[in-house]
């Protein structure tokens, strides 16, 4: 119940309604958007990794326990639902439905359990890891995708490096 309940205000707060069904890993639907079918791997890859970089941030800006990590929650998800409208602005397939599977799942599982310094050791790890990788697709994207995802990986992928730099001086903090 638990998981149905936050799966919930997570959809809500995004609002993006997601699936409340009993499942291992929430399903997370982005309104007003066509069909995947054509969409480069790559970019659908970058946008599942948003998509986790904002529902853990949707988490963790209620459930952080140090500020620096709320307050970066909060830009976090106005970053990710901005790259979002941006893409549909653009005219680009962005799929109706995304389900976390697998790792990001996972992720999302662990952060649920989690609580006070636990919670935010593994929510300011996710981040990184998603942030490395967001800059990694986006950097690929703007170098040899389409004229979409060029423009939209040119600003996500200096973003991303920003965002991962303000990280890792947080972690560097921490130890």
């Amino acid at each position: 119940m638990h998981r149905r309940s936050l799966a919930t205000g997570i959809a809500a707060a995004a609002l993006l309604p997601a699936l409340a069904a009993a499942q291992p890993a929430p399903n997370v639907t982005i309104p007003g958007t066509p069909s995947a079918r054509g969409a480069a791997e790559p970019w659908r890859e970058a946008l599942s990794t948003g998509i986790l970089a904002l529902v853990t941030s949707q988490l963790a800006a209620t459930k952080a326990q140090n500020e620096l990590l709320k307050n970066f929650a909060g830009f976090e998800v106005a970053e990710q639902r901005s790259v979002i409208q941006a893409m549909q602005l653009a005219g680009m397939a962005v799929p109706p439905q995304l389900r976390l599977e697998g790792g990001d799942a996972r992720v999302m599982q662990q952060l649920e359990a989690a609580s006070g310094a636990e919670f935010d050791r593994l929510y300011l790890r996710a981040q990184i890891a998603g942030h490395q990788e967001l800059l990694r697709l986006h950097s690929g994207m703007r170098a040899s995708g389409t004229r979409e995802q060029k423009i939209i990986s040119t600003l996500a992928a200096v973003t991303a490096d920003q965002h991962l730099r303000i990280l890792q001086a947080m972690q560097n903090r921490q130890t």
